[in-house]
């Protein structure tokens, strides 16, 4: 398990969060079982939702996984109509 958290940091410090990897790096957390890697890229997924919509992982995404991710309240939105438009 350690390697596997040594990893986890290597791929954090090598690849800074950006709205076109974030969704990549928090399914990578999931397989891997990392939850802290999940819910950094979730924080940072909340923080700039506008701009990861807009990326192809994002269109990419099961169903569930798109209502997982809009159903959060911390979701930093300037209105619900913008989530209400992807469902």
């Amino acid at each position: 398990m350690s390697n596997l958290v040594l990893f986890i940091f290597l791929v954090l410090f090598c690849f800074s969060l950006h709205p076109t990897n974030v969704l990549g790096i928090r399914s990578f957390g999931d397989q891997f079982m990392c939850q802290s890697l999940v819910e950094y890229a979730n924080k940072y997924i909340q923080k700039h939702f506008k701009d990861v919509m807009a990326t192809e992982e994002f269109f990419n995404l099961s169903k569930v996984e798109v209502m997982e991710i809009i159903s959060r309240d911390e979701l930093n939105v300037q209105s619900e109509e913008q989530v209400s438009l992807i469902e």
